[in-house]
């Protein structure tokens, strides 16, 4: 069994983008809804910042899905403190898909110091 405390998503939606398609499919997918912060990009472009937060079973239950699709070889890199960090693929996002990629950033936290081996055995790679 592994603990977690949250997971926190987050990603942008670019003035070329459809915001909505994506903000649709983000709560869809992830099974949450996400608030949305406009800004406003150097040439006055409307940019989206999409966060959301999963606790407590829900969190587990992503994680689990994350281990289960999502490959994972420098976990040594992606663990900081008590946080693991992973990004997925915007595009397979709006395929319902959680793929590796850049645009999607997953901050998973756990209640105390997380080991690289731990998360490596969970995740049996």
């Amino acid at each position: 069994m592994i603990v977690i405390s949250s997971i926190e998503v987050r990603f942008v939606s670019h003035a070329t983008e459809d915001e909505r398609r994506l903000k649709v499919a983000a709560e869809g997918l992830f099974g949450v809804l996400f608030t949305v912060e406009v800004l406003e990009g150097h040439w006055g472009n409307p940019i989206h910042v999409f966060t959301a937060r999963l606790e407590g079973p829900q969190a587990e239950q992503l994680l689990r899905r994350l281990a289960a699709s999502v490959p994972v070889r420098d976990f040594d890199v992606r663990c900081e403190g008590s946080r693991f960090y992973l990004r997925v693929s915007k595009s397979a996002l709006l395929r319902g898909e959680l793929v590796p990629g850049e645009d999607v950033q997953l901050k998973v936290k756990f209640p105390r110091k997380v080991d690289a081996g731990y998360l490596r055995r969970f995740w049996k790679v």
